[in-house]
């Protein structure tokens, strides 16, 4: 063979076996932690009707923390969605959740959300955060309560359920997949991540 047919297999042999490495995790491994719990008037505020809208600050509730040491890469992230839930009452609801790369300054709403990670040689970090539950109640009024109307009980929640969505096959875009926080069966509860909510 001619050394120019050399050449073009020996460039062929290193797309392929880049082409292969990209494709698997050699050379790329990942650590994740969770919050412990969570105080309730972190993840939930009550605030009266006409209040303008104000969650505050959002909250890391986990980090993920992806290392590479071979050829760059992309990795998506899970879809997630989070709930607060009231296991007495096996009712929920939707909080806002986005991930986040840690360099970012500030855990607000004003932040850019990711939903993938470019990696070169080396760490990157990214969280999970957690936006406030706003519950709006009506602003008090000076009328007679009659004997027989009771009060309206307050919301409580008693756990924050994380569902992080992974394919067998690893870290896939799974946009397809959504969890009803308004009607979760029992299949729902069993693959949550439940971290406790706790007065503080």
């Amino acid at each position: 063979m001619s050394r120019d047919i050399w050449a073009a297999l020996a460039c062929l042999a290193a797309l392929v076996i880049i082409a292969f490495a990209s494709a698997t995790d050699i050379g790329f491994s990942r650590s994740e932690s969770f919050v412990e719990s969570v105080r309730s008037q972190d993840v939930l505020s009550v605030q009266e009707d006409g209040t303008p809208y104000a969650p505050g600050p959002a909250m890391k509730v986990h980090s993920v923390t992806l290392t590479n040491g071979f050829i760059p890469r992309q990795k998506v992230l899970p879809f997630p969605t989070a709930c607060l839930y009231d296991s007495a009452s096996r009712r929920g609801t939707n909080v806002g959740v986005r991930w986040q790369a840690e360099a970012a300054s500030e855990l607000d709403s004003r932040t850019v959300a990711v939903n993938y990670v470019e990696l070169g040689y080396g760490s990157k970090t990214v969280n999970l955060l957690i936006d406030r539950y706003v519950l709006y109640k009506p602003r008090p009024v000076e009328v007679p309560m009659p004997p027989d109307l009771k009060p309206v009980q307050e919301e409580k929640y008693d756990s924050l359920l994380l569902f992080l969505k992974v394919e067998e096959g690893g870290w896939q875009d799974s946009y397809n997949t959504y969890t009803d926080c308004y009607n979760l069966q029992e299949t729902d509860l069993a693959r949550a991540r439940s971290i406790p909510v706790v007065k503080g």
